[in-house]
């Protein structure tokens, strides 16, 4: 896993410019287009009239025909010419409307928002002025509505909406995955989409898992870890594949993935789990279960795994890892085998809380 490090940006510094030739001094002159206030009013007076006699149905109020500061700012920007002004600023207004400035909001964008592709910076720069950051290197507009098009034309029984063939977030996640192959995300996407339509992903409810989630042999912890990743627990020696229907383990694995990508804050996009090996015995060995969840990590849920720790693994669980390994496929990477849970992945004020407080 790689640790990307932010360097503050550092001043550019550029060399005189060195000449042999003797230097002139010039004068120049700026003209300026400000006027003294009461002249500024009565051009704004007559901006709005001309708007109010010549384009009666624009609408009023902020950002209106009437608002005298929007007004004034046309006509500074138009060097206080009012027919310029009252050209740009009718255009200005009808799009408003027309693209529906005034209905959006935090949530009307936030899958866009999600992937980081631009956001407003919580600071000002040094000269008091808001910063729009955009990452370019986020943004992929042609890939994904190729795929989209693809899954459209090549797979249109396949579902839409959230999780669906048009869903341009699950795209777009799993081109990144593929590293922005569109046959191989193409091919993986429907697999994908596929398997949940089959699996019932969409059904998965508290109550259609409650009965193996009272063992307590896994789920999703209150608290986020130092990285502000949720954190799915699981319990291995409250596992007993024999007298356990594997299908309804299967059925709680994928809700404790559901429920914890669902809880991942704005800018998060991986969970760490944590399988607690303590009092491991063979009778909770199942290398069949293993098989099911790293191909469910693999295969439908792609680079959601942030990290795995296992916790006090004793000597009896390394012939099971050894058979496991070769499963990890590109997660292999990401496991770490640990002694104890510290701080170190948990923020102090949650260590005396829930479970992992006996260790942590």
């Amino acid at each position: 896993m790689a640790l990307r490090l932010h360097f503050p940006l550092q001043p550019r510094i550029i060399a005189p410019i060195q000449s042999n030739k003797p230097i002139r001094i010039g004068k120049f002159c700026v003209r300026s287009h400000a006027l003294d206030s009461n002249n500024e009013h009565k051009m704004v007076l007559e901006v709005k009239e001309k708007l109010e006699k010549d384009y009666h149905n624009l609408p009023v109020g902020r950002n209106g025909r009437d608002d005298e500061d929007m007004i004034l700012w046309f006509l500074k920007d138009r060097k206080f010419s009012v027919r310029d002004a009252v050209s740009k600023l009718t255009k200005a207004i009808r799009w408003r409307q027309e693209f529906g400035v005034s209905q959006l909001s935090e949530e009307s964008v936030k899958s866009v928002a999600e992937t980081g592709k631009s956001y407003v910076h919580d600071f000002v720069d040094v000269c008091g002025r808001p910063v729009l950051i955009v990452e370019v290197s986020k943004h992929f507009p042609e890939m994904v509505l190729e795929v989209k098009e693809k899954l459209e034309k090549d797979y249109h029984n396949l579902p839409v909406g959230r999780n669906g063939r048009d869903d341009e977030d699950m795209i777009l996640w799993f081109l990144k995955d593929r590293k922005f192959s569109v046959r191989d995300a193409v091919s993986k996407l429907t697999k994908a989409i596929r398997w949940r339509q089959e699996f019932g992903v969409s059904q998965l409810s508290e109550e259609s898992v409650k009965s193996v989630a009272e063992t307590g042999k896994s789920y999703v912890h209150d608290f986020v870890d130092v990285c502000g990743r949720p954190v799915l627990i699981v319990e291995v020696s409250k596992h007993f594949p024999e007298m356990q229907d594997p299908y309804e383990d299967e059925k709680l694995c994928v809700f404790l993935i559901e429920k914890a990508l669902s809880r991942l804050p704005a800018g998060k996009q991986d969970i760490l789990a944590i399988i607690d090996l303590r009092g491991f015995g063979t009778e909770n060995a199942d290398i069949k279960f293993l098989t099911f969840l790293f191909d469910v990590f693999y295969y439908y849920y792609p680079r959601r795994l942030g990290e795995v720790l296992f916790v006090e693994a004793p000597f009896l669980f390394k012939p099971v890892w050894q058979l496991a390994k070769p499963m990890l496929k590109s997660y292999a990477s990401l496991v770490i085998i640990f002694y104890f849970v510290t701080s170190v992945f948990f923020p102090l004020c949650s260590l005396t809380v829930n479970y992992f407080h006996l260790y942590l």
